[in-house]
């Protein structure tokens, strides 16, 4: 999709930062969050246009958002819930969409009908040197908030849900070689210096390692975050690495990720699970190496 920077209309298009009109804006914030296999939208957008106002006042525009992925195509109108802001909630089935490709989400200001109408005083002057009136036909775009891009999580690409990051001094516990954060987005492996560092240097000496390396810290990890999964869902659902450890699991036993969680977790299931996530990781690395923070 096309992000607008500049107009070439025979009329005067409202942009974010004012386009065609003088002291004019109009901008949509748009939130996304996954659950339950769905992207939940919300947008919420302000405007401020005298003469786009009055123009959706009289039901002569309206305005939609244009949402876009590589098999996902959708135009969804926001209506007046209440006075300010206006806003609208939205939800997409993850599976209509495609692993690996961002959606992108374009405000428009849309024309419901034929408008016929002549320079205002909100608009740049320039317009004002045109001669007659101005005609927009049924469909003609009145305006274009800013492009909005967002990532989705990949479920082929799995080890973009893990970073290995070495752990600060004050953290090390004798002992204990690594450390696993589940809390976040994605599942931070902490490790001692000693082996991050060594880590490291084999990786970089010798890429036919890599695969056997991240295995051998990441395949203890899957176990844990599997028995996580099922224990404990409600609190990690939300989490980029949870639903695409789910995704993956759900493509491999052609069942909702809903009806294998609520079956008793045998040992079996564990192993099970852990190789379908273990088969993506070892075709590829760690999204991220972190060393020390400073």
């Amino acid at each position: 999709m096309r992000q607008i920077t500049e107009t070439n209309f025979p009329y005067p298009v409202l942009l974010e930062d004012g386009g065609d009109y003088n002291d004019c804006s109009f901008k949509v914030n748009v939130d996304y969050k996954i659950s339950d296999n769905k992207m939940l939208l919300n947008a919420t957008y302000d405007l401020n246009c005298p003469f786009i106002e009055n123009l959706i006042n009289n039901n002569e525009a309206v305005i939609f958002l244009n949402i876009e992925q590589k098999l996902f195509r959708k135009s969804i109108m926001l209506k007046r819930i209440i006075e300010n802001p206006y806003s609208i909630d939205y939800a997409i089935d993850l599976d209509s969409l495609a692993s690996g490709f961002n959606l992108e989400i374009m405000p428009m200001i849309i024309a419901t009908k034929d408008i016929t109408f002549e320079y205002d005083e909100s608009m740049n002057y320039t317009f004002s040197l045109f001669d007659g009136e101005f005609i927009c036909k049924k469909g003609s775009i009145l305006g274009y908030g800013n492009l909005n891009p967002f990532e989705l999580p990949n479920e082929n690409k799995i080890s973009s849900i893990f970073t290995l990051s070495k752990m600060a001094p004050n953290e090390v516990v004798p002992g204990t070689p690594y450390k696993i954060d589940f809390g976040g987005n994605v599942i931070d492996i902490k490790v001692v210096p000693d082996i991050f560092d060594v880590f490291v240097e084999k990786k970089n000496a010798e890429p036919t390692y890599s695969r056997i390396l991240n295995s051998v810290f990441v395949y203890p990890v899957i176990q844990l975050a599997v028995i996580n999964m099922f224990k404990d869902f409600d609190n990690c659902k939300n989490n980029k690495w949870c639903v695409a450890l789910a995704n993956k699991i759900s493509a491999a036993k052609h069942d909702s990720f809903d009806n294998l969680r609520v079956l008793e977790l045998e040992t079996e299931d564990i192993i099970e699970y852990t190789n379908i996530i273990l088969g993506d990781l070892l075709e590829d690395s760690f999204t991220i190496l972190k060393g020390d923070e400073d």
